[in-house]
């Protein structure tokens, strides 16, 4: 209403003016290089009003060409980001289903498509980590020095330099990152395992207490796997057996540290510790070793203790196979058949059938036992055929090892060794759930 009414008064004023015009009595001459032109006032400001309306709507005219191209633009450009996120989003189900070379092609066009996009260039590097072709350097510095993907930069660069085994370099890019980013969990995590790998016990502990204050789950079993690496590199007893105490507060759920603990125990007299300790971690890990260095402490006790103190094990372990081991390995060495038999059946039932472990129980047992008649082929054809794995077995890359080691043979990890028996029971240092 109020624009209406403004070019009404506009369309007034100009008429007034035009009639005030040529009721003017004039004339208006122009000249110009010899050339001159006389006309009334009117007319003359009427060619001016012309002239004056012509002109606006060429500049009407040209404002509308270039918000028409600067939306073209626009929407090529909305047109080529939808398309490179789409690549992007593909890329993304792509390295979520294992297919990196499908990965990359649709990374490497998302990439090319959003320029601008560090997140785009950050799939696209991480697909060329996966297949295995090697990082885009420019690529990954313009990733470290962005505010938003700079944790993920470095995570590449440091994950390519851990396949190629260069360690210097590698302490070099994590001791600037975490300068960086000193909260950064997995950099830590990170550094603490390369410190092991050095066998920098001292740092190694630094880190874990660090990761300790940032409440990670695993700080407390990364400390306790330190103090058993530096009880193994103590000459005096005393250091020794206070690291494994140290560690055995800190993780009393560990395999290892109870094995050491009551193997330092027993060599220094103190049986009750040692059982004590082995009581403890039996609850969460039924180790065969344990069980064997269990029946050690009772060694020097009567028959009937013995077995006293092997019926406890029984009991901690909830009535588990591991622990109606132990309990026949006492029968049979005092020489209790009837209840060696008893006992063997109750492990058959509690293990749901025959193991390989109870088969050589029995036939120790037969062997022992000379009023058993035993067709021992039989017996090997029956067992043998579904023994199962028994040994420690690598938590990041499923490798099997014969004996505990503290990085994994195969893929290096540090302290994912765990126990795996023919009852399964995982427990490692780091206590890794769901990897």
């Amino acid at each position: 209403m109020i624009k209406s009414v403004l070019k009404l008064l506009l369309l007034l004023c100009i008429g007034g003016l035009i009639v005030f015009a040529y009721q003017a009595k004039g004339y208006v001459d122009i000249r110009w290089e010899g050339v001159s032109v006389s006309m009334k006032i009117g007319t003359f400001v009427l060619l001016i009003l012309i002239g004056t309306w012509i002109l606006f709507y060429v500049f009407l005219f040209v404002s509308y060409l270039g918000r028409l191209a600067k939306n073209l633009k626009q929407y090529w450009k909305n047109r080529h980001e939808l398309e490179g996120h789409r690549y992007i989003e593909e890329a993304i189900s792509a390295l979520a289903g294992g297919m990196s070379d499908v990965a990359l092609k649709k990374a490497r066009k998302g990439s090319e498509l959003l320029k601008g996009s560090l997140f785009a260039q950050w799939i696209y590097a991480f697909a060329m980590n996966e297949v295995g072709g090697g990082l885009d350097e420019s690529v990954i510095a313009g990733l470290v020095k962005s505010k938003s993907f700079g944790l993920a930069g470095y995570r590449l660069r440091i994950e390519q330099l851990l396949k190629q085994r260069d360690q210097v370099t590698v302490v070099n890019e994590v001791e600037a990152a975490v300068e960086r980013y000193p909260n950064a969990v997995w950099l830590l995590d990170t550094l603490f395992k390369i410190h092991v790998q050095q066998g920098d016990i001292q740092k190694a502990i630094e880190v874990a207490k660090k990761l300790r204050q940032l409440n990670h789950p695993d700080a407390d079993s990364k400390m306790a796997l330190c103090y058993v690496l530096q009880s193994r590199l103590e000459k005096k007893s005393e250091q020794k057996l206070k690291c494994l105490q140290l560690a055995h507060e800190l993780d009393k759920t560990n395999t290892i540290v109870g094995i050491e603990l009551s193997k330092e125990h027993i060599a220094d007299g103190r049986i009750k510790k040692a059982q004590q300790v082995i009581e403890t971690v039996w609850k969460y890990s039924r180790q065969p070793e344990l069980g064997d260095i269990y029946l050690e402490t009772l060694t020097g006790s009567n028959s009937e203790e013995m077995l006293v103190g092997a019926l406890k094990l029984l009991e901690i372990s909830n009535a588990s196979t591991e622990g109606y081991v132990v309990v026949i390995k006492v029968c049979i060495q005092s020489e209790f058949y009837q209840k060696a038999r008893y006992y063997l059946e109750k492990a058959i039932q509690a293990n749901g059938g025959m193991s390989y472990s109870l088969f050589e129980l029995r036939v120790d047992l037969a062997k022992k036992d000379c009023a058993e008649k035993v067709d021992y082929p039989l017996w090997i054809k029956q067992v043998v055929a579904h023994k199962r794995f028994e040994g420690w077995e690598c938590a990041h890359c499923r490798s099997v090892a014969a004996q505990w080691e503290v990085e994994c043979l195969r893929c290096g990890e540090v302290g994912s060794y765990f126990w795996k028996g023919e009852h399964e029971h995982e427990n490692n240092f780091f206590a890794i759930k769901g990897v």
